[in-house]
């Protein structure tokens, strides 16, 4: 009886020492698994923080080339710029000169501002491409209005949808041989408008200015039109120019922004409140960066993260 009494006890100890042991080992793996989760959570967003450094790396670049005439000089090939350490990781940026290994060698070569951020082990890289349009060019598409196509005008209206007719006239244009008269206008708003989100950069001041005649005294403005991905749309426009029965200019400068990638811009011409006919001539949008150099929209791209 003692021995078998012995015997129920050396096993009941066994089974209690089993289950401590799985119950140890159960949560052994639960602290480990919660562990390896927040790390992975941890490496996740240590990835996103690197991202926005890196576009924040490219920002920071071209508002220092944008504020130099001379940057072709005064930056190096390859060489990152402004190692800056902020929100605990650190960004940088960098020119490429694709077409010659040398910003100094040509002033119309393709360079691509690149952007690097680090949080931890995390790294990422993207790079855009810079435009150096020439002094004073205008960056619309037949501006002149002298295609009698009205190739890159826009009958409908960027804002509304609605839509104005757009008719190709010779008689007593104000440049050239041509303007555009504007007809059954549905708002105030609706114009000819052209899509200018590949010729647009944030935060670079445009000079607008378009030549217009009415047939009785009315406001008019030149507006530019952006909606980002991480902002609101947002209307950017000349002041009010009273316009009577003969040529006036209408202009002013604009400086559009956005956050996010830029989803659509576009300029168009409106009037204060009347949709009366209007004739437009002469319309442009000049960049006005100081260095004559601009981001193309639509050229940002990861790059190998190194």
């Amino acid at each position: 009886m003692k021995r078998s009494s012995c015997r129920r006890r050396g096993t009941m100890y066994v089974m209690v020492l089993m289950t401590a042991m799985l119950v140890t080992v159960i949560g052994i793996s639960a602290l480990e698994l919660s562990r390896i989760q927040f790390r992975v959570r941890e490496r996740e967003n240590d990835v996103i923080a690197a991202r926005y450094l890196a576009l924040s790396a490219i920002e920071a670049g071209f508002k220092s080339i944008a504020a130099d005439a001379d940057w072709r000089t005064t930056f190096t090939h390859d060489e990152w710029e402004m190692r800056t350490e902020l929100g605990g990781g650190e960004f940088a940026w960098k020119l490429f000169d694709v077409d010659n290994a040398d910003l100094a060698a040509d002033a119309c070569s393709s360079v691509r501002l690149f952007g690097r951020g680090a949080v931890g082990d995390a790294v990422r890289v993207y790079s855009a491409l810079l435009r150096s349009p020439l002094p004073d060019a205008n960056l619309l598409i037949d501006g002149g209005m002298e295609d009698h196509k009205l190739g890159g005008w826009d009958e409908v209206s960027c804002v509304s949808g609605t839509g104005c007719a757009l008719a190709s006239e010779k008689k007593d244009a104000h440049g050239g041989t041509r303007f555009v008269e504007v007809s059954s206008r549905n708002n105030a708003w609706s114009g000819p408008s052209q899509d200018v989100s590949a010729v647009i950069a944030a935060d670079v001041p445009y000079s607008v200015a378009a030549w217009v005649k009415l047939s009785s005294a009315e406001y008019v403005r030149v507006t530019i039109y952006v909606d980002g991905s991480g902002s609101s749309a947002k209307a950017y426009s000349t002041d009010w120019v009273k316009v009577e029965t003969s040529w006036t200019e209408v202009s002013g400068t604009v400086t559009p922004t956005w956050s996010g990638a830029l989803e659509f811009a576009c300029l168009y011409i409106s009037t204060y409140s009347t949709t009366q006919d209007m004739s437009v001539d002469d319309v442009s949008m000049i960049a006005d960066t100081g260095a004559g150099v601009a981001l193309v929209a639509g050229s940002l791209r990861r790059e190998p993260d190194s």
